[in-house]
């Protein structure tokens, strides 16, 4: 029940991408990947999941990797659309940043949850 909280409560800007993990993160317009697109990311080890950063995934396009398995029709659409989006991603010089949904400032406190 904490981690439902916590993932619908928050969502990732990307700055560096050294902290955002690319496969688990809601970096997609308050969205992670597999909440867009389930059967791609049912193709993505576990393993995979909790250690590609978007600065390791964004570099050479290495996430696109860690894809295995078998894909059909609707893994290869989802894959096409995660392509079009990564190639519009930049990262920055800033630091990555965690959001809150509950405060205007985006920072957790104990009373906003």
């Amino acid at each position: 029940n904490e981690r439902t909280l916590f993932s619908a409560s928050t969502y990732m800007t990307i700055g560096n991408g050294l902290n955002a993990l690319f496969w688990e993160d809601r970096w997609l317009n308050g969205q992670s990947v597999g909440e867009l697109m389930p059967m791609l990311y049912s193709c993505i080890t576990k393993h995979r999941r909790k250690v590609r950063t978007m600065a390791d995934g964004l570099n050479g396009n290495t996430w696109a990797r860690d894809i295995h398995g078998v894909l059909g029709i609707h893994e290869i659409g989802q894959y096409l659309q995660l392509w079009q989006i990564v190639q519009r991603t930049t990262l920055t010089d800033a630091p990555d940043q965690l959001i809150w949904n509950w405060c205007a400032s985006g920072t957790y406190s104990a009373q906003s949850c």
